[in-house]
């Protein structure tokens, strides 16, 4: 009897030791039982305790691949819980890189917080987006990359007549000139319109003759949406609501007026 007692006593002693061991091996795992947690796979970072799918004692690991190896401690996700990354909220965005011509702007975020024990990672902290900056440009240029307001040549018929050629009218400050294009790109509201009109014939490579003339040339003799040279610019429609695309210049002709001849006729607005 009196050796029997000490023997129940270890037992109670090692039923308890592996209980603690079960249920702390990661939370007690590390130095001076604080929690032992590591970041990927990691050999060392072990404890002694059931592992979370089995009846063994013996080691287990408390790394966060040991979710993918199914090797955890029970204690595991208690003693070391995911938390996600942390960010920011988005900056403003940047002003555009290029004063003149095309650039682009960015927005940034920050980390406030690494992700801890296969927590989600931290999504991306910049983001990019085209632009044009116009405010290095000179005034051509920022008349040329313009949208285009177009009407066609039949239009013009309206600049001649008695109201402007009238003794007391004031003469044209400047020519009229012509300004050559190719079409490049068009809204699906174009070839969408009920009936035939002089969009619906409209195809990628058609070239046109816009002409330039008063009133459209304002006080500066150029007129908005003329384009530049070799790039590509928007035009719009003004009597085809909707109708809008994307062109390239090819040439400028001074003095001229558009000729019947041409494949497409169109006057700037």
């Amino acid at each position: 009897m009196d050796g029997y007692i000490p023997r129940l006593f270890v037992s109670a002693l090692v039923l308890v030791s592996c209980i603690q061991s079960s249920y702390g091996a990661c939370a007690k795992g590390g130095p001076d039982e604080s929690p032992l947690c590591c970041v990927g796979r990691d050999s060392t970072c072990i404890a002694n305790g059931y592992q979370r799918y089995s009846r063994t004692f013996g080691s287990c690991f408390c790394d966060t691949a040991c979710v993918l190896t199914g090797d955890c401690c029970t204690d595991y996700e208690r003693a070391c819980p995911e938390v996600d990354c942390d960010v920011s909220p988005w900056s403003s965005w940047t002003g555009c890189s290029q004063q003149c011509g095309l650039g682009y702007s960015e927005r940034r975020r920050y980390v406030l917080s690494d992700p801890q024990n296969s927590g989600a990672e931290c999504p991306k902290l910049r983001e990019v987006r085209g632009c044009k900056g116009y405010r290095g440009c000179d005034t051509d240029s920022v008349a040329g990359n313009s949208v285009a307001m177009i009407l066609p040549y039949k239009y013009s018929h309206s600049r001649v007549g008695p109201l402007w050629e009238h003794p007391l009218a004031r003469p044209p400050r400047y020519q009229s000139y012509c300004v050559y294009f190719k079409f490049k790109r068009f809204h699906p509201t174009c070839g969408a319109r009920g009936g035939e009109n002089w969009t619906t014939s409209l195809k990628k490579g058609s070239k046109a003759c816009v002409e330039c003339n008063r009133p459209a040339h304002g006080s500066t003799g150029v007129c908005r949406g003329e384009g530049i040279q070799k790039q590509k610019t928007r035009w719009m429609s003004i009597d085809i609501q909707g109708c809008k695309g994307v062109w390239q210049r090819y040439d400028v002709v001074k003095d001229c007026e558009c000729g019947e001849d041409e494949e497409n006729r169109f006057i700037f607005v």
